[in-house]
């Protein structure tokens, strides 16, 4: 129900919602998360201040931080770069890192702030990137932004990947980003190139048939006439 209410980007429902999250007096977690990442859909004037403070909520799982780094990325504030860039660092809560991680892409591919593919590419080179789950959440982070800039940065993660799913998402993600950096029409006019050399080999392949058709009949004509020259030099 709460979550629902981030749907309507209003000033009023925000107003509540951000009430609901540092008001004090919801007990239930899972409410607090839910309205925290209802909150940065609402894009509420006030939303950043709230969720900045959530994100340090102590709660079960990190579910409340989880919920604010939700909302801040849905909030695309670029000042959350800094706040998202310092939670997916060592040391932090493990399990909100993957959730910082997201953020950080989020806000990279809302073209919004330079600053957070470059946290996202630095974190990509450390020690601390290299771990299963947090590897994963930087390529699909990476992959949010669709910047070329970040290709040579995932070839050096492929190359210090060993586990098979890394290797195919970093694949799948480099793909994806060349594919969206293609001059618009290319994709296209590759398609519509290719439809038309099929067409042509069509074209040819039914005109080499047709001579060979005219050419089996004009053998059958011929082998009939001759039967016919034998039958009547017997008589």
């Amino acid at each position: 129900m709460v979550n629902a209410l981030g749907n309507y980007k209003s000033q009023a429902v925000g107003k509540a919602l951000a009430g609901i999250v540092s008001g004090g007096k919801e007990k239930s977690q899972f409410v607090l998360a839910d309205a925290a990442s209802a909150l940065g859909r609402s894009q509420y004037d006030g939303a950043f201040e709230v969720l900045q403070k959530a994100t340090a909520y102590q709660s079960w799982n990190d579910i409340v931080a989880i919920g604010a780094l939700n909302g801040l990325a849905e909030l695309k504030d670029a000042r959350a770069v800094s706040l998202a860039a310092d939670l997916a660092g060592a040391g932090k809560p493990w399990l909100a890192r993957p959730a910082a991680i997201a953020c950080l892409g989020k806000l990279a591919g809302s073209k919004k702030s330079e600053e957070a593919l470059k946290a996202l590419h630095d974190l990509a080179e450390t020690e601390e990137g290299r771990q299963f789950t947090l590897r994963m959440s930087l390529v699909s982070a990476i992959g949010e932004a669709k910047n070329p800039d970040s290709l040579p940065v995932l070839e050096r993660l492929k190359g210090s990947s060993h586990d098979g799913r890394i290797r195919r998402l970093i694949t799948e993600t480099a793909e994806g980003i060349r594919e969206s950096v293609k001059p618009k029409g290319e994709g296209e006019k590759g398609v519509a190139a290719a439809q038309t050399g099929e067409g042509e080999d069509l074209a040819t392949q039914v005109k080499s048939l047709t001579e060979k058709l005219a050419a089996v009949t004009d053998q059958v004509t011929e082998l009939a006439a001759t039967k016919k020259r034998k039958k009547k030099t017997r008589r």
